[in-house]
């Protein structure tokens, strides 16, 4: 490759990489095939993300891929989860494994049903045909 961190040179023009109409939020990708990096849709792979907020509710959206929320930190309030219209099989993986519930509660929704945890905890839910189901 022909970028080199701190560098002078630019990661647009190495040999190794092929970009086309560049957006914010992509991610970069090796394509085998091509044998060069280059740019797609950040749900086009793994979406990962680190919540620290203490309190304030969240919408996530799931695309065709994994998603892996892990929140860390101590709340200040209780904090709802709303997991929004999905693709067929698309999933979420959520950890409250390094959250300090201190007395409040996290309760994850999707209109249909409502689960709350007031303690470290790792969960999955799977959109399975339309349908969201809880696995632990």
């Amino acid at each position: 490759m022909g970028f080199s961190p701190g560098g002078s040179g630019s990661i647009a023009t190495s040999s190794d990489v092929s970009f086309s109409n560049l957006a914010s939020g992509q991610v970069l990708t090796y394509d085998t095939t091509t044998q060069k990096w280059k740019n797609v849709a950040a749900s086009a792979g793994l979406l990962a993300s680190k919540d620290t907020a203490a309190s304030g509710n969240s919408t996530f959206t799931a695309g065709s891929t994994a998603n892996l929320t892990k929140f860390t930190g101590t709340l200040s309030a209780d904090r709802v989860i709303t997991l929004a219209a999905a693709a067929a099989n698309s999933y979420f993986d959520l950890s409250f494994i390094d959250t300090v519930f201190n007395g409040f509660s996290v309760t994850i929704s999707n209109g249909t049903f409502s689960h709350s945890f007031s303690y470290p905890t790792f969960i999955k839910y799977v959109n399975i045909a339309g349908t969201w189901e809880r696995v632990l």
